[in-house]
């Protein structure tokens, strides 16, 4: 939009500040990572409480004026005395062996008072999908002034955008209507609206104008834009995924080196059906 300044059209220049704030808001609302700390302050171990002092007793142990004097034992004589004729053991009748009794296995009550094993956490979710790795193609499209860029793998067709476009009432301001591709009705979304949300009032009419559509996932859906751009080759680590999806889960992340948000086809297409009614 550097051109359109040359003009010194204030009213252009306006629509221009307006999207490039929209934009740093895209850019912005994708935090960056925390780094932890390097170290931590560890607290002081504490130190042991000294033993308290034995009492000391004030009273004096008594001095020992004599021993007593201890006879010695007499020796004792040692009596010897018969011993006793052993009796003949009584003859017991035999018993017949104990039946064997078949062994079974009882849970020890450590086993049975043990918990049931938690399950294992799960690791942080990845944002980075599979179709980007390891470097996946974008196709770069404009809504109104704004850079978007579609991943090619989620990318059915580009069409121009047709004459007619078969209105259907009921329906949200963004559903355009219907149009007839490759033997089927395609639902036309007015991505503008979506997506440049109050932004959109400040654009002319001429950038709202869609040119071309963009036919996603299973040709049910058609997102209109103004115009097309190029395709470009990126790897995961030039995107800024975003982590968690707030009130934009169609906004994948944001690809600074281009000035444009990735978008999330399939996301975007949920977000539709939810408020097609």
């Amino acid at each position: 939009m550097a051109d359109r300044r040359n003009g010194e059209d204030p009213a252009l220049v306006r629509q221009d500040q307006a999207l490039s704030s929209y934009l740093e808001d895209l850019l912005s609302a994708i935090p960056e990572g925390d780094e932890e700390a390097s170290g931590r302050e560890e607290a002081p171990e504490p130190e042991p409480a000294p033993h308290p002092p034995r009492p000391v007793l004030d009273t004096p142990a008594r001095p020992v004026t004599h021993l007593p004097t201890v006879a010695p034992p007499e020796p004792a004589e040692p009596a010897v005395k018969p011993a006793p004729a052993e009796a003949p053991p009584a003859e017991t009748p035999e018993e017949p062996p104990p039946a064997e009794v078949p062994a079974v296995d009882t849970p020890s009550v450590a086993a049975r008072r043990a918990p049931a094993p938690e399950p294992e956490p799960e690791g942080p979710h990845d944002p980075i999908p599979e179709w980007a790795r390891p470097d996946f193609q974008a196709l770069i499209f404009y809504v109104g002034g704004l850079r978007l860029a579609v991943p090619l793998v989620k990318l059915n067709s580009v069409v121009p955008y047709p004459r007619k476009v078969a209105p259907t009432p009921g329906k949200p301001d963004w559903f355009r209507g219907l149009f007839h591709y490759r033997g089927r009705n395609v639902k036309v979304v007015d991505t503008a609206t979506l997506v440049l949300d109050r932004h959109r009032n400040r654009l002319s009419d001429e950038d709202l104008s869609p040119r071309k559509l963009l036919v996603v996932g299973d040709s049910e859906w058609a997102l209109a834009c103004r115009d097309v751009g190029e395709v470009m080759r990126l790897k995961p680590d030039q995107v800024q995924w975003r982590t968690s999806r707030g009130q934009r889960r169609w906004l994948a992340g944001t690809v600074r080196e281009h000035l444009c948000a990735l978008m999330d086809t399939d996301a975007f297409a949920e977000l539709l059906e939810e408020h097609r009614t």
